[in-house]
């Protein structure tokens, strides 16, 4: 083994290899044996800090960006009283963990730390509610949105169709006796007019198994939630007879005259049986 001096294309490797070399030490956060330690400097053109190892120009180092709110929506934009609304908040930047407050809300509403607001207006009104947002270091913001809530009436009930199907059906069939109505509030239903078998029951398909034949107009109320009502009548036809009531198959009954009969012949009898022995009385009586 011999020993060279270093040619021209050794030295040229080493020197180019030199930045990089520092570049190492830098993210060890060391320089070479007895080296330079990297300092954390601010750089003099704003708040950024950069790292520089001696001999080489200083490098910035990533910041933390800014707390924002980027989107602050209520779903449904326009509110209903009784109906919920959600509040989300999109936010970028700053140091997790955020919390959140949230102010001018609709009653019976409250605020939690939360991203999406969960909220069941009760009252009719304009709001404009407020969200805040901190994040652990201390940052901030804020985002305002207005929310309307209304009452929801849209006039009283519309009923689509009212219908007893099948509409004529022999006594003791089932009929199903079907109502579709809209509205923007929840309907009540009362069924009138029913035959005899046949009850009347808070549900839009209304089961009926008629007793009694006959031509029957019923007629359907429904109600929303603001008490206003909407009417509507059809025809429901019941065919057939009656079957007679099931006969008894034990002894008849005895005749209503039966008693009474029985109540005297009993009565004559203990009469003529008391008559009888005041005869043998007087016969046995020895004579004065």
């Amino acid at each position: 083994m011999c020993d060279r001096a270093p040619t021209a294309a050794h030295q040229a490797l080493s020197a180019a290899a030199l930045p990089l070399l520092a570049a190492f030490l830098l993210l060890a956060g060391t320089g070479a044996s007895g080296g330079v330690p990297a300092t954390i400097a601010t750089d003099r053109a704003g708040p950024s800090p950069s790292a520089s190892v001696a001999g080489f120009p200083s490098v910035p180092l990533p910041t933390t960006a800014s707390l924002n709110i980027t989107n602050y929506t209520a779903a449904p934009s326009r509110g209903v009283v009784g109906h919920p609304v959600y509040f989300n908040v999109t936010v970028t930047g700053g140091s997790a963990p955020y919390t959140y407050w949230y102010t001018g809300l609709p009653h019976p509403c409250a605020s939690e730390s939360v991203a999406s607001l969960y909220c069941l207006p009760g009252e009719v009104q304009f709001f404009n509610v407020t969200v805040f947002v901190n994040d652990s270091a201390g940052a901030h913001a804020n985002a305002t949105r207005p929310l309307q809530v209304w009452s929801g009436f849209t006039g009283p009930p519309h009923i689509v169709s009212f219908v007893a199907w099948p509409s004529s059906v022999d006594v003791y069939h089932l009929t199903t006796i079907y109502i579709n109505a809209t509205s923007s509030s929840v309907l009540g239903y009362t069924f009138l007019g029913l035959p005899p078998g046949c009850a009347s029951f808070n549900i839009s398909a209304n089961q009926c198994i008629p007793s009694l034949p006959g031509v029957y107009h019923l007629r359907v109320l429904v109600a929303d939630g603001f008490g206003i009502q909407s009417t509507s009548v059809t025809v429901l036809t019941v065919t057939g007879t009656v079957p007679p009531p099931p006969t008894s198959t034990g002894p008849a009954p005895p005749a209503p005259w039966v008693f009474p009969l029985s109540v005297g012949v009993v009565v004559i009898a203990l009469a003529a049986g008391a008559l009888v022995l005041m005869r043998r009385g007087k016969r046995a009586r020895p004579p004065a």
